[in-house]
């Protein structure tokens, strides 16, 4: 009975850890966190702009906009805001950026970029005070496969396999020994 329970600690320990590892487990950077691209002035408006992914890649990226009254401080009552990308003076994407559900003085603008390099963003903001617009770049890295942020993931989840291998291993064989303590014919 001893030798059990050993078996069913280092199975629980073994499922704890992998639990762990896979839910409760601190999640590792991933480069999904906004960064701030901008702030400055547009006409009657301080204008903050983030961008997520905080290190774009090619593919779709999201655009916070939170435009501010710069003489009051307060926010644009009923803004109109467009994000629009290009390169080398061509447009090649215009979005509109709407109110965001969770914070009504963030406006939110999808883009879908396909190239990499070097982009300029305008933003642009109409309300009854009056109109602005913004220009800033930014670099959109490719999409590649390179591996790099993989380690640490990759390093979580071989320990987590080897931990269980090693568990169900261990139940093989104490069962094994247990089998050849038992009386002949039982």
């Amino acid at each position: 009975m001893h030798k059990l329970s050993r078996a069913r600690i280092s199975l629980a320990i073994g499922l704890l850890a992998a639990f762990w590892l896979v839910v409760a487990a601190p999640p590792l950077a991933s480069g999904q966190a906004e960064s701030e691209a901008f702030q400055g002035q547009a006409g009657p408006y301080h204008l903050v702009v983030d961008v997520l992914p905080a290190r774009p890649v090619v593919g779709d990226l999201q655009f916070h906009v939170r435009p501010t009254l710069t003489a009051t401080g307060a926010t644009a009552s009923d803004p109109r805001v467009w994000v629009i990308l290009g390169r080398r003076g061509i447009q090649e994407v215009k979005t509109p950026a709407l109110r965001s559900p969770e914070d009504p003085t963030t406006f939110v603008g999808n883009a879908k970029v396909n190239r990499a390099g070097t982009w300029e963003v305008f933003v642009e903001v109409t309300s009854a005070e009056g109109s602005g617009e913004a220009s800033f770049s930014i670099e959109v890295a490719s999409r590649g496969r390179s591996g790099e942020g993989l380690v640490a993931p990759t390093m979580a989840y071989a320990g987590a396999a080897v931990v269980i291998v090693a568990g169900i291993g261990w139940l093989v064989l104490q069962s094994r020994r247990a089998r050849r303590r038992l009386p002949p014919g039982s």
